[in-house]
């Protein structure tokens, strides 16, 4: 990954949220969330933060169950149950 990708996707996102559009916000993170989580892990702070604005544009955009997968449960980290 570049550089300032990552930021830069992020800025983008949340310019296209503000404005509303929520589909080409999630579509700019879908871009950048495969290739950031494997340069740096999935757990990376970077990563969680793009998956929480994926997850945020999916619940403004009334498509809140695709964003259930963004948003593990602390259990399921842990291997238990989910709720």
């Amino acid at each position: 990954m570049a550089p300032g990708e990552l930021a830069e996707a992020d800025r983008h996102a949340q310019e296209l949220i503000d404005e509303g559009r929520f589909a080409q916000a999630v579509g700019v993170l879908d871009d950048v969330i495969d290739p950031a989580s494997a340069a740096l892990g999935s757990e990376s702070a970077q990563v969680v933060e793009l998956r929480l604005l994926r997850a945020t544009a999916l619940v403004l955009s009334d498509d809140a169950g695709r964003a259930l997968p963004d948003h593990p449960s602390p259990a399921h980290r842990r291997g238990g149950p989910h709720p």
